[in-house]
């Protein structure tokens, strides 16, 4: 659970979960459960307000992300260091940075709805699909289903 903070600078907290084996319930009380291929829990993220804050299996803290007004988001590591921001732009696209500012992914809606992840240099590292009941599918780069939600 220690990467959720710095995988979701390179995807999204959920993708990058899903992408290792993860699977994402999300409960009515702000909290994203996360559990690994065999249904251990294995971390949450609990939204409140514009701050989510991310803990391991054991409930110890792993890292945080705050929304700003601008539309750029804040993660801070376990113990309060930047470790990266998101930049929500026009379309629906975000862009990923570490904590000195390099690129380290993309993310891109196409008209379908579908999301399309990139590492840094462009090479597609995943994809997440909402079906009409709500349900993410999220695929690794090989079209292989690493999670859902």
């Amino acid at each position: 659970m220690r990467r959720i903070a710095s995988l979701a600078l390179g995807i999204s907290v959920g993708l990058a979960l899903a992408g290792s084996g993860a699977l994402a319930q999300k409960e009515a009380s702000g909290t994203t459960t996360y559990r690994d291929g065999s249904g251990r829990v294995s971390g949450t993220a609990d939204r409140s307000g514009g701050t989510t804050t991310y803990r391991d299996g054991s409930g110890r803290i792993t890292g945080t992300a705050e929304r700003g007004s601008g539309g750029t988001t804040t993660y801070r590591d376990g113990s309060g260091r930047v470790s990266g921001t998101a930049d929500r732009g026009s379309g629906g696209n975000t862009t990923f940075r570490d904590g000195s500012g390099r690129v380290t992914g993309t993310a891109s809606r196409d008209s379908t709805g579908t999301v399309t992840m990139r590492d840094g240099s462009g090479r597609i590292t995943g994809t997440e699909t909402r079906d009409s009941t709500g349900r993410v599918t999220v695929r690794d780069a090989s079209g292989r289903i690493t999670g859902t939600r």
